[in-house]
């Protein structure tokens, strides 16, 4: 099944085609991560495949410490998004929900729009019928109670994008499903690698070169240099994500759509052309790449 979860959620192939390989390598808190945090698809999917995953698991066999169960469970997960997916849809007279409208400009993500709506449904019906680009907006969906005391706090919090609903986070959950950098899965590249990555809507195409490698195994080893939107030249831990930050966007991980490039780049981004040229001349080791490299980090174009 985990085979198929991975052909499901990535768009590189040359992720899907690793990963599959070593599919064996891969820790139950990796499968986790990989479903919880993907913005490929919704909430609901990824409830369904918490819970056929859950099928099978024996939480007494894998883990002695019965403290520790809850974080390592497919069936928490599911269902803590079962809880969060119901109150989407549970609604009551103190209770209301606020859109948010976030549009990409020249300068990354603005919020130009803030609605308040009765029930989800509503709010859905908006997005539809809105004349927002979908390749070019995201949402952010907050659930507001009010209390025996009139004071209003926000219960849920949702992102909505692509038309659908894909992550949640509150603060008394004990699993949110949100991007925070904690993807960290072996890569099939090498230094001297051009990569190309993106993240509809909340990233277009970004291009980076793999400049160190490491072990491949911490979640800091695989580094990668690129220029960012402010034409500033970074080098940063590849897994981490930021390569694809953008100003009020989510940081989601490069890893779901990671493809080596081989083509011609145009603008700041022709750096990365003479920095693979440089490391395909030179006999460096990885790590004496990085040093030199590194010294880049923060350069202006």
């Amino acid at each position: 099944m985990l085979t198929a979860i991975i052909n499901e959620i990535f768009s590189s192939t040359a992720m899907k085609t690793y990963l599959c390989k070593h599919i064996s390598e891969l820790y139950k808190h990796d499968n986790i991560n990989i479903i919880a945090e993907a913005s490929s698809i919704s909430l609901q999917r990824k409830l369904e495949l918490f819970e056929k995953l859950a099928e099978s698991e024996n939480l007494d066999a894998e883990i002695e410490d019965s403290s520790q169960i809850a974080e390592y469970s497919y069936k928490s997960y599911a269902d803590e998004i079962r809880k969060a997916l119901d109150e989407l849809h549970s609604i009551n007279s103190s209770d209301m929900f606020l859109l948010n409208v976030y549009e990409r400009k020249d300068n990354g993500f603005e919020c130009t729009n803030s609605l308040p709506f009765i029930s989800y449904e509503k709010a859905v019906r908006y997005i539809d019928g809105s004349y927002y680009d979908a390749e070019d907006t995201y949402y952010t969906l907050g659930k507001w109670h009010t209390d025996s005391e009139g004071n209003m706090n926000e219960t849920y919090w949702y992102t909505i994008a692509n038309g659908r609903v894909i992550y949640f986070s509150d603060d008394n959950v004990k699993f949110e499903v949100y991007p925070n950098g904690r993807l960290n899965l072996p890569v099939p590249f090498k230094a001297g690698d051009i990569v190309t990555v993106h993240d509809m809507p909340f990233a277009e195409n970004r291009w980076g070169i793999i400049i160190d490698l490491g072990d491949n195994k911490d979640c800091c080893s695989v580094q990668i240099l690129y220029v960012n939107d402010d034409g500033i030249i970074e080098v940063n831990a590849f897994k981490h994500g930021h390569i694809l930050e953008t100003k009020n966007s989510m940081q989601t991980s490069p890893l779901y759509s990671a493809e080596i490039f081989s083509g011609e780049l145009t603008g700041n981004d022709e750096i990365l052309l003479k920095v693979h040229r440089f490391m395909a001349e030179k006999k460096y080791t990885p790590r004496e790449y990085y040093e030199i490299l590194n010294g880049y980090d923060g350069k202006k174009i």
